[in-house]
């Protein structure tokens, strides 16, 4: 997978000082209780219903409780421009 790709889904690797300027969501509170689980989350639902919003939002807050911005990945299943096979493998390497 291409740096450059990776770089534009997660901003923050860059930019010490994310910040999406986006509403804050009661479910936030919901969530945050499940981030220091090993499991991998995911969100699902219909299109345009909030849920990238509500990751970043929730990227945010992670780096906010000084979690590295180097350690937060965000991959976008649904970008044209990466190979579905091995998406999350090839991620992390």
């Amino acid at each position: 997978m291409e740096k450059e790709v990776l770089v534009q889904w997660n901003p923050w690797w860059e930019n010490e000082k994310y910040s999406p300027n986006l509403k804050d969501r009661e479910i936030l509170g919901s969530i945050k209780r499940w981030i220091t689980r090993k499991e991998i989350l995911a969100f699902i639902g219909v299109r345009r219903s909030g849920k990238t919003s509500l990751i970043y939002l929730l990227i945010e807050k992670l780096i906010k409780t000084k979690i590295s911005n180097k350690n937060i990945l965000f991959v976008k299943c649904d970008d044209e421009r990466v190979k579905k096979e091995n998406l999350i493998n090839d991620s992390l390497t």
